[in-house]
């Protein structure tokens, strides 16, 4: 009996200490999978910073600069890394030997996307229902994390694209009755991690 409970006390004190840490998100939150979202469109300067003591680490900070290694990371204390103006996603590694563990996380660079519509050259801006309308996505500020709504305003569903539909021609059929004196109206919504904004 008394070696077993020796045994669990070890196993207990060695899940304790073998846990990966934590890091502080954009939200000051604690988590093992932290985001940082950076929406000014300008350098920015990442801190990261745990709450736990870490004797050992190497970041690979997912920008190809040189991997940075060291010893004795106080809680609490912050090591800072800037990246150069970017409209981009970048994976940060943080491999921990002694624990063993590795945390991932990932810093989003972006601006708020601008949702603006284009008609074709030589397009028509109106028609009397039946009939089908082309429209192009000419929005600004477009990162990988974009996602577009488009909305016709005549009973149909929304159509969502990712952000590849930037420049795309949208074609769309306007059924019988779905206008009002041959006016069509048509939105659409650009969403990233910044902001959301119609156009």
């Amino acid at each position: 009996m008394k070696l077993n409970l020796l045994l669990f006390c070890f196993l207990l004190s060695f899940s304790i200490f073998a846990q990966c840490p934590d890091f502080y998100d954009f939200d000051g939150n604690l988590t093992n999978s932290p985001v940082w979202i950076a929406c000014d469109g300008s350098n920015y300067t990442l801190s990261l910073q745990s709450n736990s003591f870490i004797s050992s680490y190497s970041i690979d900070w997912g920008d190809g600069s040189a991997i940075q290694t060291g010893v004795n990371w106080s809680a609490n204390s912050a090591i800072t890394h800037t990246y150069n103006t970017s409209i981009q996603n970048f994976s940060i590694s943080i491999d921990l030997p002694d624990v063993p563990c590795t945390v991932s996380g990932t810093l989003i660079m972006e601006e708020p996307s601008n949702a603006s519509i284009q008609i074709p050259f030589g397009g028509i801006t109106s028609i009397c229902a039946p009939g089908s309308l082309e429209f192009i996505n000419s929005s600004t500020n477009v990162s990988e994390n974009t996602v577009f709504t488009w909305e016709f305003h005549d009973g149909s569903p929304s159509e969502v694209y990712d952000h590849t539909n930037l420049g795309q021609t949208i074609s769309h059929l306007y059924t019988s009755g779905s206008t009002n004196n041959c006016v069509n109206h048509v939105t659409l919504t650009a969403e990233n991690e910044c902001n959301t904004l119609q156009g």
